[in-house]
């Protein structure tokens, strides 16, 4: 079993026929391939994604999850299947914001940031 959000396309998320798709879905499924075993999808939101895998909820987790020195005290991480970074994208007659210190002041979105890996739990 395992925990992903299913809401953060391209990575997990419902196609037009509701069915859970994207690329961390299709990693795991190729990795359950390679070993022969069936995988079950569990949905959760983020905020309890983590916590699920603590309780045995399912036993792994994909879902673009970081990997940060906290986390890996406690749980395995696979080797990274997808790399993040950071980018600045402006209108292109912009002369001002250039660079990540220029954004200070201004209003801006950000869409994620950091590397996806699977985890397991110790």
């Amino acid at each position: 079993m395992i925990g992903t959000e299913g809401t953060f396309a391209p990575f997990s998320y419902h196609d037009d026929n509701d069915n859970l798709v994207g690329y961390d879905v299709e990693v795991s499924e190729a990795l359950a391939k390679e070993l022969g075993v069936k995988v079950k999808f569990v949905e959760v939101k983020w905020d309890s994604l983590i916590a699920g895998l603590d309780s045995d909820k399912y036993d792994l987790v994909t879902n673009q999850v970081a990997i940060t020195a906290e986390r890996k005290k406690k749980y395995d991480f696979s080797i990274p299947h997808t790399y993040s970074y950071p980018a600045i994208i402006t209108k292109k007659d912009n002369t001002e914001i250039t660079k990540m210190s220029d954004i200070k002041g201004h209003k801006f979105s950000q869409i994620g940031h950091g590397l996806s890996m699977t985890f397991m739990h110790l």
